[in-house]
């Protein structure tokens, strides 16, 4: 595993405003089967991250959230 920062740019492109919570998206999609995710979230409104969390534990993950 590597330790990485990821920022985002609230006036960049779509992409640019999206890095942080698409790199959750995609380590949420890496999650193998009988792992565990715990989040929190204060609000949550994207649809492709619930999405994530669904298809998450549809194949196996444990997903225990907190909002």
């Amino acid at each position: 595993m590597t330790t990485q920062a990821v920022f985002n740019n609230p006036i960049g492109t779509v992409a640019e405003q999206r890095a942080i919570v698409d790199k959750q998206i995609e380590l949420i999609a890496g999650a193998p089967a009988g792992s565990l995710i715990r989040l929190s979230y204060y609000y949550l409104n994207d649809p492709d991250f619930a999405d994530a969390l669904i298809a998450a534990h549809d194949r196996g993950v444990r997903v225990q959230a907190i909002f």
